[in-house]
């Protein structure tokens, strides 16, 4: 284990971050609400596509099993709207472990179908109304209470707004006369825009 790797992790970790900011703002990464530099007193929140754009929010009824909630759901989201007739599911770990509950999940899973698609490996299922790549998000469950839910996601309706691309400037501390090493600072600026909203949803247990 050597210095690249750490290099590969913390580019990997950045990326996470760059990618829960962009879910659920960003409070959700810093663990708090950011401070206004000019007032410096009042808080503000940055931009998340949970908190803004996302109007289909699906919750289980009463005594409503998986399958059922999972039909319901794929019902309102491919039928109701000028969505794609493909969408990603991004699960928490524990909505994953309801889905390892699901009759139809688990059927689906034995035809053992993956695509690999944006460099993702996608678990491809197939409901009557559309079809689906799933696949489980550690953002999701790093946030904890989003663990139980799924983001359905239209891409075909996703814009990402880039600020700043990534890119890395690397400092030379050793001439500056701060300390005997060579730092590598990654910077990127990115927001999600979601063009047709009631195309993507929010499935909650």
């Amino acid at each position: 284990y050597g210095l690249n790797d750490y290099r590969d992790q913390a580019l990997l970790d950045f990326r996470l971050q760059s990618e829960m900011a962009a879910i659920f703002g960003g409070g959700a990464v810093a663990g708090e609400n950011f401070i206004d530099p000019k007032s410096n007193k009042r808080k503000l929140h940055m931009r998340g596509v949970l908190d803004f754009d996302i109007q289909n929010i699906m919750k289980t009824e009463a005594d409503e099993g998986v399958d059922a909630f999972l039909n319901r759901a794929m019902e309102e989201l491919f039928a109701v709207n000028n969505g794609s007739s493909e969408r990603l599911l991004l699960y928490g770990a524990g909505f994953a472990t309801a889905l390892a509950n699901s009759k139809w999940w688990q059927k689906q899973l034995e035809a053992n179908k993956t695509e690999m698609k944006w460099g993702v490996t996608w678990k491809m299922v197939e409901s009557n109304f559309g079809s689906l790549r799933g696949i489980m998000d550690p953002a999701l469950s790093l946030t904890g209470e989003y663990s139980n839910c799924a983001l359905v996601i239209d891409p075909a309706h996703v814009r990402l707004v880039e600020q700043v691309a990534l890119q890395e400037r690397k400092l030379d501390l050793v001439s500056a006369g701060i300390r005997n090493s060579k730092d590598i600072v990654l910077e990127e600026s990115i927001t999600l825009e979601l063009t047709n909203p009631k195309a993507h949803g929010l499935l909650v247990l």
